[in-house]
């Protein structure tokens, strides 16, 4: 897995973040977790994919350039939200995509 440095975690999961990491390193399933992802398609911003499906089809997602992690699907949508309205205000860019990709060294 490739981990965004600055890692966005849900309130839900504070403080699991780095056995929630070990976990989906190691392949292990975990059903109440969803990780925020940078879209494979140049098109889209985040995907939102949930962390059991990361297990079953490891080979696709060995690169997987993981934003942040949340406790559920709901939590994950307004994370993305509010993600974009964060580097918005210290960037006042809209180009979400490249600054975090900026950021991710």
């Amino acid at each position: 897995m490739n981990w965004y440095p600055n890692l966005y975690v849900g309130e839900s999961i504070k403080g699991k973040e780095k056995k929630i990491r070990r976990k989906i390193d190691l392949n292990a399933g975990m059903i109440n977790v969803h990780v925020i992802t940078l879209a494979k398609n140049r098109v889209d911003l985040f995907d939102i994919i949930p962390a059991w499906e990361i297990k079953l089809m490891r080979k696709h997602f060995n690169d997987l350039p993981i934003v942040g992690l949340a406790g559920d699907f709901d939590e994950a949508v307004e994370m993305s939200g509010n993600i974009v309205m964060e580097l918005y205000n210290q960037t006042g860019r809209l180009d979400t995509r490249n600054i975090i990709e900026e950021n991710w060294n």
